[in-house]
This record gives C-alpha cells, structure tokens and sequence, in this order.
C-alpha cells in the first residue's frame, strides 16, 4: 500500500507540491514588484515582508479546503444513497 501511494504521490507531484509553490511565488513575485513602492503597511516592515507569511497561510487554507473536500463530499454521498435505498426498501 505504500508502494502503491509513493506511486501515485509521484505522478502527481506537480498538482501536489509545485503548484502551489508555483503559485504562491508568482503572487508574490508580482505583488511585491508592484506595490512595494506604494503601499506602506508598518513603518519598519516592507510589504513584501508582510505579504510572505499570507501567501504560506493561503496555500495552507487551499490544501485544507480540499482535503476538507474529499473527506466530506464521498460521505454525505454515500449517507444519501443509504438514505435513498432505505426509503426505496419501506
């Protein structure tokens, strides 16, 4: 079985791993190129400083919003359709 996962986690290692980081590094490559001249959010921190540690957060939030996903939608699909033979059997 964990073959099997390394495996698959390889195949996908793109959508997995580089993307995110992919994208996270153009958001910040574009944002703080810019708008690091023309906003000021504290006198002693740079934006681009600022911007990193919500750019992480985000990826964070992304990954967990589809994890969330995949462990929630195939259960509330399967208790429907137990639901639904349940009513069909009576």
């Amino acid at each position: 079985l964990l073959y099997k996962e390394l495996l698959r986690f390889w195949r996908v290692v793109f959508q997995t791993v580089a993307a995110p980081i992919l994208t996270a590094l153009l958001y910040l490559l574009i944002f703080s190129h810019i708008l690091q001249d023309r906003v000021t959010v504290y006198i002693d921190v740079g934006y681009t400083q600022f911007l990193v540690p919500g750019l992480a957060m985000m990826s964070v939030l992304q990954k967990f919003k589809i994890l969330l996903l995949i462990l929630v939608i195939p259960s509330k699909l399967q208790a429907a359709s137990a639901s639904r033979r349940h009513r069909l059997g009576n």
